[in-house]
């Protein structure tokens, strides 16, 4: 098989050179951005006092706009947004020990999974954990009692 010399329509110069026949389709390697991240809530404390349908509305939509902000990110740019004091900004994420945690962790949650919250306020923080590039939701604690600062 030839490809055709010349410039293609972005620009690039083509050659006239035979591509390699090892009997086996050739397969590119593309240069794939990451991946952003994606939620589930499968594991989230529904009904329980952590659920979002015991926040106000103004809560509400305080999780909604940082779940659709941690949405926007890779799980790279997402650690980026983390630290305190100077260093704070964004989504604030952290990650936590469980020993830490006023609330145990349910049963689903794998024993190596890390757990992790991001900042919707001030005080309001969404805990989950990460799981095959998955990011499951946990609790939404808006009074900040899961873990006092």
């Amino acid at each position: 098989m030839l490809a055709r010399k010349g410039r293609d329509g972005a620009g690039r110069i083509r050659s006239n050179r035979p591509l390699p026949s090892t009997g086996r389709s050739v397969v590119l390697a593309a240069t794939a951005a990451p991946e952003r991240i994606r939620l589930s809530f499968e594991h989230c404390d529904h009904g329980g006092d952590f659920c979002l349908s015991r926040c106000d509305q103004r809560q509400v939509r305080q999780a909604v706009d940082c779940l659709r902000k941690l949405t926007s990110h890779t799980w790279v740019s997402a650690f980026s947004t983390g630290g305190r004091g100077v260093n704070s900004g964004g989504l604030g994420y952290e990650q936590h020990d469980r020993h830490r945690l006023t609330r145990p962790v349910p049963d689903e949650v794998p024993g190596d999974a890390l757990i992790f919250s991001v900042r919707a306020s001030l005080q309001f923080r969404i805990y989950g954990y990460r799981a095959q590039g998955v990011g499951f939701i946990l609790w939404f604690d808006p009074n900040h009692e899961i873990i006092p600062d």
